[in-house]
């Protein structure tokens, strides 16, 4: 019974193991965890998750296994010691970390807790494995969380600061070490103090307080830096909870040094703003968004605004107060209210206009719109200028550019202008150049404001002149002592000399100028339009060439446009380039003719008389092309010509042993005003070898009358050299008998004019004579030019007149006869002045005028 008792009894114990068992198998496979039991070292049971943590297909892969060979090869010695260090201290738990190898290559990390059970006498060892990924994943995003939330807060502008209750700095950004340099062992925990001055720290706690009591707060106060200098800082503060109830405080502190800095700017640029327009040249209103207006202290004088209206700026109903006193103001507003009108349809309009106001004021406006780069509008600006004097200057600039300031008549381009809108419109009309006669005296003789005084005068009376013959007619000053008229429908010859005639005969009446009465005469001439041009140049062209011919004629009269007139002219054009090359190849050459003494005879000098053959042409007449060059600068190179070849030819003379007498050669007013004479003339002695006793040179009146002192002087430097002197065509120039006075002459030349009348006529008789016995008184030598016949030979001899020239005398001889006339006529030939005559042939001929 007892036996059966007892195997009743064992069996009931192993049910109730197998029990346990069960349960323990069951607890350990739905644990997280990995599970083993070990028994003397060896693997007794693991449950399914050790397998896995392990690497084994199946939990009993692990049976019978030595406990040591579950640890990773790296970490065997280490768990060998962790084993014994367990076995030697049952009931204590041994804690590491081992990172168990997976089949798919990576490892796992896990905590290996053991810990040591006797049982019966037998060691059983229980190893439990806790995957540490799980929690190492929580780890490393709580600390990402906490890098995220620093980096946000690194990033944050200015200062991040945390504080407690107590005032205690808990947490901070890099923004807040870097700025004052304290360390994180310095910062943490610090108070509030720590970053201000005393009279700041009190409105600093008092904010902080303000937070804790009502949640939020700002305050702005200066930051201590570490060099020693304070930074405004605009410091916010907003209280929250946190953890088991804990109240925090957390907050913002953004730098204002910047913002401070841009406001003192913006003060700056408002205060130059301000001035700029308050010192501006123009008027200037600025119209904001808002429709506020600011209006500086020129709009308010130029717009003559009241200054209770202007004292109205800011009050709503100034704009439309400001507008209703602006139209007033305006002749014509429409304008105006019409570009207002486009600057409310079209914001971004930019307008520009003139504004014309009651009184004579002139402006000019310019408005745009006001934006930022961003093409933000704020505005609009405009802007007022007062160009009242700007448009009267360019009143006085047209006038200027289409007005003669002497005359104040139309100018060249007024008349120009007219007459191109005639030849477009189709209207026939005709021209008058009006050329004074010898104006160019006047100035001399008087200066030149007198003779700006008469070409106004002279201006008027053409203007009374051609008013009456063409109501519509325009005159103009075209330049120098040149007028020009532009006569509409004058349209045939007849109707135009009509013009002329009435020009030409009525200008010359006196003009009183001053307390002066002057005489002034015109040479006119006449082109028609169509007929003679087809356009203005052309017919300029055409009243230039028959003005030119009526000056040659004589002066004093007019002269119609012809095609003949057009021919002459431009042979003369062509006889001009012929001489200019004629003079500069040494083309012309020198003929001499002589002069005797009146009682005897006998030769007492020659005078050098340039001729000219045009290949074309043949011979020109001396009178032809001297007034060609007289009209041009080519006088002045022709003289300087006939002075150098009269010399050279003189010297070859006298190395051939020819007795020579003095030669006389012309000399231009250009070569004494525009040219040094006395050094080109002893330049021209010195260079030849000539003697200066035997150069005689000879001027007349006029050149005389140019400019009395310099001639004076240039002619008593000569003297001195022994060059004589004789004033050529005595009578007919501007001067008087008293110049003659002031001149180191030798001699006078009467004009061959009072000569060829002399015997037929009292008055050129007792001009002669008077002439002969004031040179005489004065020292002077006479010498008659042009005579021709033996009456006028034996007249002058009788007169006591000391030489003769003429033809009646000898006619201009060529270089080479040149020897045998003075041959003939030397003294001691015993040849009386008539027989002297009939040898130098044809005393019937007319004589030409003695020219260089």
């Amino acid at each position: 019974m007892d036996s059966d008792e007892d195997v009743g009894g064992q069996k009931a114990m192993i049910a109730r193991l197998r029990h346990d068992l069960r349960r323990f198998r069951t607890m350990a496979e739905q644990t997280g965890d990995g599970l083993i039991l070990s028994e003397d070292d060896r693997v007794v049971f693991a449950n399914a998750r050790a397998a896995e943590m392990l690497g084994a297909l199946r939990p009993e892969d692990l049976h019978g296994r030595e406990l040591i060979e579950l640890y990773p090869p790296s970490q065997r010695r280490a768990g060998a010691a962790q084993i014994e260090t367990s076995q030697q201290q049952p009931g204590v738990v041994i804690e590491s970390e081992l990172t168990l190898p997976q089949r798919d290559g990576d490892g796992i990390e896990v905590a290996a807790h053991l810990i040591t059970t006797i049982v019966d006498g037998r060691t059983v060892m229980q190893c439990e494995l806790r995957d540490l990924s799980s929690r190492r994943r929580f780890e490393q995003a709580l600390r990402e969380e906490r890098e995220y939330s620093d980096a946000i807060i690194d990033s944050l502008p200015g200062l991040f600061y945390h504080y407690d209750e107590q005032g205690r700095l808990l947490r901070w950004n890099r923004n807040l070490e870097e700025i004052s340099r304290y360390s994180a062992d310095e910062l943490a925990g610090s108070p509030v103090d720590l970053h201000f001055e005393p009279e700041e720290l009190e409105r600093v706690r008092a904010s902080i307080a303000e937070v804790f009591q009502n949640g939020t707060s700002e305050v702005e106060a200066s930051v201590n830096m570490p060099d020693g200098r304070t930074a405004p800082y605009l410091l916010t503060g907003q209280s929250f909870r946190y953890g088991d109830g804990k109240i925090g405080l957390v907050g913002i502190g953004l730098d204002l040094t910047e913002q401070r800095a841009a406001e003192r700017r913006l003060r700056k640029e408002s205060a130059l703003l301000r001035a700029q327009l308050d010192n501006s040249l123009e008027g200037v209103m600025i119209v904001d968004a808002d429709g506020t207006i600011t209006i500086n202290r020129v709009f308010a004088r130029i717009w003559r605004v009241p200054e209770e209206l202007a004292a109205a700026a800011g009050q709503d109903d100034f704009f439309y107060r400001l507008y209703a006193h602006m139209m007033a103001q305006m002749v014509d507003p429409s304008a105006v209210a019409e570009a207002i009108g486009t600057t409310f349809q079209a914001p971004d309009a930019v307008l520009s206009g003139e504004i014309a106001l009651r009184g004579g004021t002139a402006l000019r406006y310019h408005t745009a719109p006001i934006k930022d780069d961003g093409e933000q509008y704020y505005g609009r600006t405009w802007v007022y200028g007062d160009i009242t004097e700007q448009r009267a200057a360019e009143r006085q600039a047209e006038r200027l550019a289409n007005y003669d300031a002497a005359t104040e008549l139309p100018n060249r381009r007024f008349i120009q202008t007219r007459m191109a809108e005639a030849v477009a419109a189709g209207r026939p009309f005709a021209v008058l150049n009006v050329d004074l006669d010898n104006f160019k005296d006047i100035n001399d003789a008087y200066g030149h404001p007198f003779g700006d005084a008469v070409l106004k005068a002279a201006g008027e009376r053409l203007q009374e002149l051609l008013s009456g013959i063409v109501p519509d007619a325009t005159l103009a000053r075209f330049g120098g002592d040149e007028f020009l008229a532009l006569l509409p429908e004058v349209q045939d010859e007849a109707h135009a000399a009509r013009a002329l005639d009435v020009v030409v005969a009525g200008l010359p009446r006196p003009l009183r100028v001053g307390s002066r009465a002057v005489r002034v005469s015109a040479s006119v001439g006449a082109a028609l339009w169509p007929a003679h041009g087809g356009d203005v140049d052309a017919l300029l062209q055409a009243a230039d060439i028959a003005m030119y011919h009526a000056k040659r004629n004589g002066r004093d009269r007019f002269q119609l446009f012809s095609a003949a007139l057009a021919q002459e002219r431009q042979r003369a054009v062509a006889l001009e380039t012929g001489l200019r090359a004629a003079i500069a190849a040494g083309d012309l050459r020198l003929h001499y003719q002589p002069k005797v003494a009146a009682a005897t005879g006998e030769l007492t000098g020659l005078e050098a008389l340039a001729r000219w053959h045009h290949p074309e042409y043949g011979e020109v007449s001396p009178d032809r092309f001297i007034a060609i060059a007289e009209e041009s600068t080519l006088i002045i190179e022709l003289g300087s010509w006939v002075l150098r070849e009269a010399c050279r030819q003189a010297r070859a003379w006298l190395d051939a042993g020819v007795p020579l007498p003095p030669i006389a050669v012309n000399v231009s007013a250009g070569q004494i005003l525009y040219h040094d004479l006395v050094a080109e003339v002893t330049g021209v002695i010195d260079a030849s070898g000539v003697p200066p006793e035997l150069l005689q040179i000879e001027l007349t009146e006029s050149v005389m009358a140019k400019d009395p002192e310099l001639v004076a002087s240039a002619l008593d430097t000569l003297s001195r050299r022994g060059v004589t002197t004789a004033i050529d065509d005595f009578g007919t120039g501007y001067s008087s008998l008293s110049y003659l006075r002031s001149f180191p002459a030798h001699a006078i030349k009467i004009d061959q004019v009072f000569i060829e009348r002399l015997t037929d006529s009292p008055d050129d008789d007792k001009i002669v004579r008077a002439t002969i016995s004031l040179a005489h008184s004065l020292g002077f030598r006479v010498v008659a030019e042009g005579v021709e016949t033996e009456a006028q030979r034996d007249h002058l001899l009788a007169l006591g007149c000391d030489e003769l020239q003429g033809w009646y005398i000898g006619r201009p001889a060529p270089a080479d006869s040149v020897p045998e006339v003075i041959a003939r006529l030397r003294p001691g030939a015993r040849q009386s002045p008539r027989r002297q005559g009939s040898q130098a042939g044809d005393p019937g001929g007319s004589a030409p005028a003695g020219v260089s």
